[in-house]
């Protein structure tokens, strides 16, 4: 019987050993020729082609290959998976499905490789529940390997699921991912646990737009007991507004230390305001004082330093380029108004203009518009201002036509504010 099986083992060698070397030449061949007897330019634009060719053809060879090796050794269900996997690459499901389950019936009932293949083809042609099945039918045993791809089956589905929006099934699958994971491979499983607080976020969403409030804030909790992240924390806050403040204080304090630029900073004023008062109500004079310094020192704070998004409206009513031919560079000149349109008065404001071609930055140029000791009056709109710089021509490509400009606003540079983007035109002159 070991002779055999030996004889099996070297006729497969050396059959796996002609066959690397037939392929080699095949590939030599038309490589050489192709390179020979193709004019550049044409090889150029048709390698991508040629190489699919190629492959379409060494897939092919290797499908016949396989076949034969399976006639002379039929019970060899390694010669089915390696079919199933070939097909698999050319797109041809069917024929991969077939081979696939002719392996899962010739192999042992505690071999799990061939299930395992048949499971990621399943999940590739959308027969989620088939392959959950596969899965499932897979006793569990101390085998590194074997936890791990079914961990890993679990957490593609679970995309599968979670990408049409079937939420509460890829949460379930995400779990028992996460079981198995957690045992093998740390990566994968913390991997898994994001995306597992990823759905408990999309079904707390769907549930709060439903109004079930109560189902929707113990689905955030449980994401944000997987994943600690502002955005989280910033919904939270919202749901817990009306019923417990303090709650909704504590979390919007975490999202004005991590991410400050998604805060709504009215609100939060007007919570402390509201905490405020409501101490005053119960009598607690300190607990009043405190939040109303705390409302003080964050209205201060904001108005010099931080800037959000629609805080600031800018009216671009003129952008003037010219080529100076004497100095050598491009004059660009932009005329605006800026509107106030946040709830607080702006001290400290800066405008910039970032210059790009091609995606890399030629100049920036900052220029003061309001400085510390002057105030920005909510609701009120300035004077015509103007931006004007120079680019020097020879940091330019004569050949691009167009310039990128981005415009910002700060009134501090850790803070600033992308507010607009357009582009200008070169003249006629400085292109060739």
């Amino acid at each position: 019987m070991n002779n055999v099986k030996n004889d099996e083992i070297i006729s497969y060698i050396n059959t796996f050993a002609i066959t690397f070397f037939i392929v080699a030449l095949i590939v030599a061949s038309i490589t050489f020729c192709t390179w020979i007897y193709t004019p550049n330019s044409i090889n150029q634009n048709k390698s991508s082609k040629s190489t699919d060719e190629i492959d379409y053809y060494l897939i092919n060879f290797l499908i016949e290959k396989n076949q034969y090796l399976l006639t002379k050794y039929p019970k060899n269900y390694g010669y089915n998976i390696r079919l199933g996997t070939l097909y698999a690459i050319k797109k041809d499901y069917n024929n991969a499905e077939r081979e696939l389950l002719i392996a899962v019936e010739k192999s042992p009932y505690m071999a799990y490789n061939a299930r395992y293949k048949l499971a990621t083809l399943y999940i590739k042609m959308n027969k989620l529940s088939e392959a959950q099945k596969l899965m499932d039918e897979i006793t569990d045993k101390p085998d590194k390997k074997l936890i791990k791809n079914k961990g890993m089956i679990y957490k593609e589905i679970g995309n599968k699921l979670f990408a049409a929006e079937y939420y509460p099934q890829a949460a379930s699958k995400y779990e028992k991912a996460i079981f198995y994971l957690k045992r093998c491979n740390k990566k994968e499983m913390e991997d898994a646990k994001i995306r597992l607080s990823n759905c408990y976020e999309s079904i707390a969403d769907v549930l709060v737009e439903k109004g079930i409030i109560e189902d929707g804030t113990y689905y955030l909790e449980k994401a944000d007991e997987l994943n600690d992240k502002p955005e989280i924390n910033y919904k939270l806050a919202l749901l817990y507004l009306e019923t417990n403040p303090y709650k909704s204080f504590e979390l919007l304090e975490d999202v004005r230390k991590k991410a400050p630029e998604m805060l709504d900073y009215y609100m939060y004023y007007n919570l402390l305001m509201e905490i405020s008062e409501s101490a005053e109500v119960l009598g607690d004079i300190a607990a009043k004082d405190l939040y109303a310094m705390k409302a003080k020192r964050f209205q201060d704070k904001v108005s010099s330093t931080i800037l959000y998004k629609n805080d600031v409206i800018v009216d671009i009513s003129d952008i003037s380029v010219l080529y100076n031919k004497h100095n050598k560079d491009l004059d660009v000149d932009v005329k605006f108004q800026l509107r106030n349109n946040s709830p607080f008065n702006i001290r400290n404001l800066t405008a910039r203009l970032l210059f790009k071609e091609n995606g890399h930055k030629i100049r920036t140029f900052d220029k003061q518009i309001f400085a510390y000791e002057n105030i920005f009056p909510m609701g009120e709109q300035t004077s015509t201002i103007r931006l004007s710089t120079e680019l020097d021509e020879k940091n330019l490509n004569p050949q691009v036509e167009t310039l990128d400009v981005d415009f910002y606003l700060f009134k501090k540079e850790n803070h600033k504010l992308l507010v607009k983007q357009f582009q200008i035109k070169k003249p006629a002159e400085m292109l060739k």
